[in-house]
């Protein structure tokens, strides 16, 4: 009789622990999606004009940075290479960046490469168009702050990704099919991740767990170079059994050969690992759909995925 009082004093404890735990951690310290990204811009960077020289010797030469605020686009920036010599330099380089709804504008600055610390010949700010006209392929000379004159011609296109990417490569599906047999391979491809569900996760036979996904490619020699790192999905509270329905997109190096998909329980303290598995990628457009994969504590995560070329996604 004893011993079943202490028990029941030992469940109350644990109960009403758990209950306090769930008002003030789980209301308060509840993981919200990482997934912010929701357009894919394309950023042509064409040629400058007029600017000015800062060499005392032979003429600049000048390269092109492209920045974003933090956590506002992926990459945060990117470089044109350097044009020898030239103060009309022509570059006529295409970049991709994932961009989440606060994105506003980006940077453009120009620099003269040099030994030591380069100068900059310059700057301007390049306005997100209006929702209506983002599809839409066109740009302008934008005039260089600071650049006494110096102009660079810029174009921008934008593609919504929020609802995933099916009815886009249905209708570009002849210009991927024309870009793949050309062989032609860039650096960077598009890695669209839907998370559907897991089932039979471990828990406790009172207190179920609250799982999260995380996907991540650190385990990869190539994976410091995928943007942005480690999204991971919502949390669903007290289901060893969650659906998720959850689409994340990532810019990744061509050469990445998997990707690892990690079930976490979430805690007010330290999370605690459920489960993970490796998933290997396959090429351009061999979309992985609703596969099942075997987790090494227990239970299975359902995963479809798909690697993109990003250059035919958009029109001219």
């Amino acid at each position: 009789m004893v011993f079943y009082r202490q028990t029941l004093l030992e469940f109350g404890f644990f109960a009403v622990t758990r209950i306090v735990t769930i008002w003030l951690g789980k209301s308060f310290l509840k993981s919200m999606p990482l997934n912010t990204y929701r357009s894919l811009l394309r950023v042509d960077v064409k040629s400058a004009k007029n600017l000015k020289d800062t060499d005392l010797a032979g003429k600049s030469d000048p390269y092109a940075v492209i920045s974003f605020k933090d956590r506002e686009a992926a990459p945060k920036s990117s470089r044109t290479v350097t044009i020898k010599e030239s103060l009309n330099p022509i570059w006529n380089t295409t970049f991709f960046f994932l961009v989440s709804d606060d994105c506003k504008h980006f940077k453009v600055e120009l620099f003269d490469e040099d030994f030591g610390r380069d100068d900059s010949l310059g700057h301007c700010n390049v306005l997100r168009k209006d929702p209506g006209e983002r599809t839409t392929y066109s740009g302008e000379e934008y005039y260089l702050e600071k650049g006494k004159g110096g102009t660079i011609d810029i174009s921008t296109q934008e593609i919504s990704i929020t609802s995933g990417l099916d009815y886009l490569l249905g209708t570009r599906k002849a210009a991927i099919e024309k870009f793949i047999a050309s062989k032609q391979r860039p650096p960077l491809a598009l890695l669209e991740v839907v998370i559907h569900h897991c089932e039979g996760l471990k828990s406790g036979w009172i207190d179920k767990s609250d799982p999260y996904v995380k996907i991540q490619f650190e385990h990869e020699p190539e994976g410091a170079g995928v943007m942005p790192k480690d999204l991971k999905t919502r949390t669903i509270d007290n289901n060893p059994s969650p659906i998720f329905e959850e689409k994340f997109h990532f810019m990744i190096p061509d050469s990445l050969k998997s990707m690892r998909l990690s079930v976490w329980d979430e805690d007010p303290g330290r999370d605690d690992a459920l489960g993970h598995c490796t998933v290997m990628l396959k090429d351009y457009m061999q979309k992985e759909d609703r596969k099942k994969y075997a987790l090494n504590l227990k239970g299975t995560i359902t995963v479809s995925y798909v690697r993109i070329p990003l250059p035919p996604l958009f029109f001219d």
